[in-house]
This record gives structure tokens, sequence and C-alpha cells, in this order.
């Protein structure tokens, strides 16, 4: 077998896993009983996962997204949803107990009293910074 080919192997093998946990998350993002930051975080979940095998790829020097480069990304990014979950369970854990549902608003405004600036907020929620100005505006 070729380089190129081995190349083109590796690329499909990517390519393949990639579209099998976009899926996955996507459809954890749309299930019904989650909450709009659940939602966030796996449809943005999805969208770090290319960018993080994207920048793994140019940073090893290579030219395409190869198999373990891919796998390296999934596993990164399965971390950093599980770590962002846990936080969410933190967050919300009094407010399930009381039979309430947490939006991104009360995220928004739990995260500033305990004295976070809203760029650092948008950057962990994955979403704009006016957003979260807007979320903290409205009361």
């Amino acid at each position: 077998m070729t380089e190129n080919a081995q190349a083109q192997e590796l690329h499909r093998a990517a390519v393949e896993r990639w579209e099998e946990r976009g899926d996955t998350l996507d459809e954890n993002g749309s299930d019904d009983d989650f909450d709009d930051v659940k939602s966030s975080i796996y449809y943005k979940a999805n969208y770090h996962l290319c960018r993080m095998a994207m920048t793994a790829a140019v940073l090893n020097g290579d030219r395409i997204i190869s198999a373990p480069v891919i796998r390296y990304a999934i596993d990164v990014t399965n971390y950093l949803v599980a770590n962002q979950l846990y936080f969410l369970n933190v967050v919300v854990r009094d407010d399930r107990q009381r039979g309430q549902s947490v939006g991104m608003k009360e995220v928004c405004q739990y995260l500033v009293q305990r004295g976070k600036r809203q760029i650092e907020i948008a950057n962990f929620l994955g979403v704009e910074r006016q957003t979260v100005h807007g979320y903290l505006k409205t009361d």
C-alpha cells in the first residue's frame, strides 16, 4: 500500500469516527428532555470536536485529519462535555430537588455571583458575550 493510499485510508476512518460521534452529540442535544443549557453543551461540543481535530492535525504537522488525531479530539471533547455536565449538575442540584428547571439566564447569574466575568461565562457556555449580557440585563 502506498503512502498516499494509507493516508486516504486513515482519513476515511477519521471521517467515519467523526460522523459517528457528531451524530451522537446532535442526538443528545436534540433530546426533548434537555433544557437549553444541556442542548447548548452538546451542540457546541460537535463544533469544537471538529476544531480540536483540525488543530491537533496542524500541530502534528499533518495535511489531513487521521484516525488517531480524530480519536484524540473525541477523547478531549468527551472529557470537556463530562466536565460541563458535572458542573451543570452541581449548579442545578438544589433546583432539581425543588422540581424547577434552570435556564441559561440562571446559569449566567450564578456564575456572575461567583465572580466570573461575562467573557469567561460566554467562553464556557460557547455563546457570544452579548448573549450573556442579554441574560444578565433582563430581570
